[in-house]
């Protein structure tokens, strides 16, 4: 493959943006792909890392790819996928204008609730973009 990283990492993270069901060609090219990551592991720039986090955040989720990830693959989770999971949660969340105004909308209407903006999920590395819960709770 001649595939650079960023072209890689795009490719799968189209893939999981899909939401497609494993095929015969999709596992095939899924498999040509953890390859080339494989070997090209130290070209790797924290986005890519990011985004491939993504795609194996899809994998563990989409319970037909969880069942079909081919053994390249699972080695790409087994060996970098740590440094996948650091690469994303790295990135600083950003709270857009519209966020900020729902969330001051909550507070006004629901003084009862705590509203935490940009929430960073221990578990996955994601945000959540507005967490609420009963004061105390």
């Amino acid at each position: 493959g001649k595939f650079k990283p960023q072209e890689v990492a795009n490719v799968l993270r189209a893939l999981a943006c899909f939401d497609t069901s494993p095929s015969q060609e999709s596992v095939r090219m899924v498999e040509s792909l953890a390859v080339r990551l494989l070997s090209m592991r130290e070209q790797l720039s924290v986005e890519d890392k990011g985004q491939l986090h993504q795609w194996l955040l899809f994998c563990d989720l989409h319970p037909e790819w969880r069942g079909q990830l081919p053994r390249s693959m699972q080695k790409v989770k087994e060996e970098l996928g740590g440094a996948f999971r650091q690469a994303f949660a790295r990135e600083a969340p950003r709270t857009s204008q519209t966020q900020a105004d729902v969330a001051k909308q909550l507070r006004l209407a629901l003084p009862e609730l705590e509203c935490e903006e940009e929430f960073v999920d221990p578990t996955s590395g994601y945000s959540i973009d507005i967490r609420a819960a009963k004061s105390g709770a």
